[in-house]
């Protein structure tokens, strides 16, 4: 019998299909099938040897191996390479073969095959996919018609998820970019691009404001004289206490607006990031005030319920204080750690030995900048509250190396075990260091 604690190297199989023979589409369907693999096994980069990726030969834009580099697996070995055609093949195809190490049973891995892939291992498929979208899929859709403004990563994962689950009997999408509505609508995030704001919501039931915090005024001013009397709106902003005041003064019914802030997200941006996965397990804060109405709030819930996700209720105050915190400090954090390397003299040194370390560090630091400026401009009092902590730390750290102070190991002792306990009691998928 084997035993379940010995490591073993076990294969790990994937497959998907891009929407096109472009780059972007190549490699934006190889994040997803990437992403989803090492979710759905809990695995960390450390634990991937190898991988090993073909593609059809009608794909030839992009290696999509490179999506791995861009996911981070700098230490992984990679290899690519072109499929035999083979007649009646599904076309457009990328397929993966992880090699892990792993001390779970080979049977207990999670093989994932997206798309029109899924055809390929209809047996596979089930097992991946019984415990996402089929099992929380609703037999009837929770709402009419959603209107999603903004086609980003966050509106149009949004959009994948909603359409993959059958939560809404349609979805219409807008964004100011010219072309990415559309380019939403080939992505399955959307049902029907629209040409306007006004197109977008008029007749809608619930609209999804997806677009940077600064933008909501303007736009929560723009929607105002398009709802319907029962339509609801929410949004994905990532600070709450200025949108919700935005919304509650410019809204003709007040009630009918739900703060809301899904805790997920990438250091990648843009509908090619899109993957309807992106919401499964997290929790997503919704911020109602004593205007909103218990209506307006149960439809956003059951809405994120059958996405998979968590609905947190807290108001908005207490919101902004934990993201700056847990979400906003760490942006800055990676910015200036990343800056203070690229400033130094020794930058070239550093930056040609730097490695696992460095690069999860400032992960975050590869974010959109346009999102940091905003969550600077709106959630300013407690990310000033959240800094002057944060320097007050490091103020003492640098006294006590100035010091040479040996009971400065008590510090980092005190940081590994409140990061493992963290760990620990979210079941976050990463092994505590000893």
């Amino acid at each position: 019998m084997e035993g379940s604690s010995t490591m073993r190297c076990r294969g790990l199989r994937g497959a998907t299909t891009a929407t096109g023979n472009s780059a972007e589409a190549i490699l934006a369907a190889t994040r997803e099938l990437l992403e989803q693999l090492v979710a759905r096994n809990a695995l960390s980069v450390e634990d991937i040897a190898s991988a090993f990726f073909t593609v059809t030969d009608d794909l030839d834009e992009a290696y999509p191996a490179l999506a791995a580099r861009e996911l981070g697996w700098g230490e992984v070995a990679l290899l690519c390479a072109r499929e035999i055609p083979v007649p009646h093949s599904v076309s457009r195809c990328i397929r993966v073969l992880l090699h892990i190490n792993t001390t779970k049973r080979q049977h207990d891995l999670h093989h994932v095959y997206l798309r029109e892939a899924a055809a390929l291992r209809p047996d596979l498929t089930t097992a991946t996919t019984a415990t996402t979208a089929d099992a929380t899929a609703p037999a009837a859709p929770v709402v009419e018609r959603v209107a999603i403004l903004g086609l980003g990563l966050m509106g149009a994962s949004l959009g994948m998820a909603l359409c993959e689950r059958r939560v809404a009997r349609e979805i219409v999408g807008f964004d100011t970019e010219p072309g990415v509505a559309e380019r939403g609508r080939e992505r399955q995030a959307i049902d029907r691009a629209c040409a306007s704001v006004t197109e977008a919501v008029v007749g809608s039931d619930l609209v999804v404001l997806a677009a940077p915090p600064l933008a909501m005024r303007d736009l929560l001013a723009e929607i105002a004289p398009l709802l319907k009397d029962d339509a609801v709106v929410t949004d994905l902003g990532s600070t709450k206490v200025d949108i919700v005041t935005w919304a509650e003064a410019l809204l003709p019914a007040s009630g009918q607006f739900v703060g809301g802030h899904p805790m997920t997200g990438s250091e990648h941006s843009g509908v090619e990031a899109a993957h309807s996965t992106l919401y499964d397990g997290c929790a997503w804060c919704l911020t109602p005030t004593p205007r909103t109405s218990d209506a307006a709030l149960r439809r956003v819930q059951r809405v994120i319920e059958a996405l998979g996700a968590q609905p947190m209720p807290l108001s908005p105050e207490r919101h902004d204080r934990a993201v700056a915190l847990a979400s906003h400090l760490p942006i800055l954090a990676a910015s200036a750690v990343t800056l203070t390397v690229k400033q130094s003299p020794d930058a070239a040194d550093a930056l040609a030995l730097a490695s696992g370390g460095f690069r999860d560090t400032t992960r975050v630091a590869s974010g959109s900048p346009h999102m940091a400026r905003d969550i600077c401009l709106t959630n300013t009092s407690p990310l000033i509250a959240a800094l002057d902590d944060y320097i007050g730390t490091l103020q003492s750290l640098r006294a006590r190396i100035a010091a040479q102070d040996t009971q400065i190991e008590g510090i980092f002792l005190a940081a590994r075990e409140a990061r493992n306990d963290w760990l620990a009691r979210y079941g976050l998928c990463e092994k505590p260091t000893r």
